[in-house]
């Protein structure tokens, strides 16, 4: 059966390139709505739906969105028919989304009085890195960002490890602890071929 595959973690802990890395072995990204402007080389439904806040807001209320967000003057959301267009193909989704994010996608799922949202297998994965780790990596990918910006995600990376606590002793969640590129490759691959039982624990710890 297809999954609906969440991944969070503090900045820098490379849940991103898991993601592309899972899109890489079969799975499909799920494209988010926002209503903040494109930027340059951006594309409409290629790197995210745009739309008015006016629009966001008439989905919103509709029930539209697994789970959305605001974050200064733009709001984000996930669409439900952008997952289940994704799973109605038999692939698996994926999506990078925030703590709260994850914490509505359970509510909605567990909730849900469309049985096609019941249906969806959720499994929920939290990039843990150590704090130094996270932050070396920050100060070299964020060589265009401004000093204060790079400073509040850095000071912000403790408060982000401490999330992994949402994905401890639970049967659909799955905790990474800190994985090489090259192990990271091999478990998008094992978690998109459905293969779990390749991983090892020595990189991951699976939450059964």
């Amino acid at each position: 059966m297809s999954k609906l595959f969440l991944i969070c973690g503090p900045s820098g802990s490379g849940k991103t390139t898991l993601s592309k890395m899972m899109g890489d072995a079969g799975a499909c990204e799920v494209i988010s709505t926002t209503t903040r402007a494109p930027r340059a080389g951006e594309r409409d439904g290629v790197q995210y739906h745009f739309t008015t806040p006016e629009q966001f807001e008439l989905i919103k209320k509709s029930g539209g969105f697994l789970e959305s967000a605001t974050f200064g003057s733009n709001s984000y959301g996930m669409q439900t028919d952008s997952v289940l267009s994704i799973l109605e193909t038999g692939k698996d989704a994926v999506a990078v989304v925030e703590i709260q994010g994850i914490l509505s996608v359970r509510e909605a799922l567990s909730s849900a009085s469309d049985a096609r949202l019941r249906d969806v297998e959720l499994v929920s994965i939290f990039m843990h890195v150590p704090f130094e780790t996270a932050k070396s990596r920050l100060i070299a990918r964020d060589v265009d960002v401004k000093p204060d910006v790079l400073k509040w995600r850095i000071e912000n990376i403790n408060n982000e490890l401490k999330n992994k606590v949402y994905f401890e002793d639970r049967k659909d969640s799955i905790i990474l602890e800190n994985p090489d590129l090259k192990t990271l490759e091999n478990i998008a691959s094992s978690l998109v071929a459905q293969s779990n039982e390749k991983l090892t624990k020595e990189h991951w710890t699976p939450q059964i």
